[in-house]
């Protein structure tokens, strides 16, 4: 997944220079899965459990955020899975999430899209789409 973009400076007053993005630490969807995410720079990395499917264990999680505006911890973020680990092994498929933190909230709304490796004659079962809604725990 590639993303441009950009990190307004630590020198704000308002940012935690320990959660420059405002959404570091471990979070929750509706379903149960688990996300935990640290943030530098632009980027955000960490791992992610799903409670749903045939995923077992905890996967690398990358993405890149963006801080909106200059007085808010708000921010528009994109982050992926390559659902492959020790413990299952390659699944061939990938997710992706995109969304908006509302800092007032403390919840991430994303959309996502996972994506299933299929041959050419059954690409159409391939993609799966929906949505997800994060909150801190």
């Amino acid at each position: 997944m590639t993303c441009d973009c950009f990190c307004i400076l630590p020198s704000s007053p308002w940012m935690n220079t320990n959660d420059p993005c405002g959404i570091s630490g471990k979070w929750k969807n509706q379903l149960g899965s688990i996300m935990e995410i640290s943030c530098q720079d632009g980027s955000l990395s960490g791992k992610y459990s799903s409670a749903v499917g045939v995923a077992v264990g905890f996967y690398k999680l990358l993405g890149q955020y963006n801080i909106v505006g200059a007085n808010n911890n708000d921010c528009v973020v994109g982050f992926s899975v390559a659902w492959n680990n020790d413990v299952m092994g390659n699944s061939n498929s990938t997710t992706s999430w995109t969304g908006i933190h509302y800092a007032s909230e403390g919840m991430i709304h994303t959309h996502w899209i996972l994506v299933r490796y299929m041959e050419p004659n059954k690409l159409w079962t391939a993609t799966m789409v929906g949505h997800d809604v994060l909150k801190r725990i």
